[in-house]
């Protein structure tokens, strides 16, 4: 399989038609959405099993601040 760079995948993209390349964008902005909302649910759901499991607890920002100036 050939290697992709950047380059070469906008050189194939301006061979398409004007409403090929709009559509392109189209998919590629909503896959790009879609890969990050799936990327924040599987944060979140790792933040929650952390606080189950103990390894993070609540606080505030100045909880947050006051710990930080504290580590040795």
């Amino acid at each position: 399989m050939q290697n992709l760079t950047i380059d070469s995948v906008l050189d194939q993209a301006e061979k398409l038609s004007f409403s090929d390349q709009v559509l392109l964008t189209e998919i590629l902005r909503k896959r790009l959405i879609e890969e990050k909302r799936r990327r924040l649910v599987q944060t979140v759901q790792e933040g929650q099993e952390e606080y189950k499991s103990g390894k993070s607890g609540k606080g505030t920002v100045d909880d947050l601040f006051n710990e930080i100036e504290n580590i040795p």
